[in-house]
């Protein structure tokens, strides 16, 4: 059964950390910049990579 699952884990691996690391970007940028516009686009642009990620955990059935 592992075996099975170790595709949509990596994946799932994969996404998050695309997810995270958009996050960490958008942070880091808004605070050396202070424009509300570029956080504002990476903030959404990193939500849908969270969203993505979430909704691949619940197509696969893989908790937390």
């Amino acid at each position: 059964m592992t075996q099975l699952l170790a595709d949509p884990k990596q994946e799932a691996a994969k996404r998050r950390n695309k997810a995270l690391a958009a996050w960490t970007g958008t942070v880091v940028v808004g605070g050396l910049t202070a424009a509300p516009v570029v956080v504002g686009i990476g903030a959404a642009v990193s939500g849908w990579l969270t969203f993505k990620w979430l909704k691949h955990r619940a197509q696969w059935g893989l908790r937390f």
